[in-house]
């Protein structure tokens, strides 16, 4: 999100997990998005690294099951990540639009989850030190039956999610901060390249 994001009026809730702060901002954003925002503990370099492995979108987008497949130029503008909603075998497939990408910290997404819809999504990586950063994510509906829904229902359903998600985005960054599961000679911090067998993942049954 952009400085916008910051810059948003609206009321503001503060919950603290552990070392780190979860607050999310109710007030107009961008035409009301409801946005979340968490501390990360490892460096802002290491999240965006994150977010540009699209292998790893359903390790921590809530509803995501599985990945099918991501476009080579991920996360480049008109670039795709092919995914999964819900419980195998009950599955829907659909995908998620990169919009605008500045290359560093600054990432625009269309989420398609028909048949509710779709949504844009914001996610903005601010560093706050070397070994910190603040992560904002703003989202909300824009087509089909969700964007219909009142908009306080909208952030009801919205907030929760998200603010999952920012924690499993954290675990992700941190652990790769850290060096857990970096084989030997490996780079912390690195993406690591996904092989066919474990890009296949869940989607290798039927289904």
């Amino acid at each position: 999100m952009s400085g916008a994001a910051g810059a948003d009026g609206g009321g503001t809730q503060s919950t603290t997990h552990g070392a780190w702060e979860t607050r999310t901002r109710s007030g107009p954003l961008s035409g009301g998005m409801a946005v979340v925002e968490r501390h990360v503990g490892c460096a802002a370099e290491v999240v965006v690294e994150v977010l540009r492995d699209g292998w790893m979108y359903a390790g921590w987008v809530v509803g995501a099951s599985r990945i099918r497949s991501v476009d080579a130029h991920w996360p480049e503008p008109g670039a795709a990540i092919h995914h999964s909603a819900g419980a195998w075998p009950l599955v829907i497939n659909d995908k998620t639009v990169s919009r605008r990408w500045d290359g560093r910290s600054r990432l625009e997404l269309q989420a398609h989850g028909w048949p509710l819809g779709e949504a844009r999504v914001v996610i903005d990586v601010r560093p706050e030190g070397p070994t910190s950063c603040r992560v904002l994510l703003a989202e909300d509906a824009v087509k089909g039956p969700g964007a219909l829904v009142p908009r306080a229902l909208r952030q009801a359903a919205i907030i929760p999610r998200n603010k999952e998600a920012l924690h499993r985005l954290a675990l992700i960054a941190e652990g790769r901060a850290r060096g857990d599961g970096v084989p030997p000679g490996g780079s912390a911090g690195a993406s690591s390249p996904a092989s066919p067998d474990a890009s296949a993942g869940e989607g290798a049954g039927p289904g």
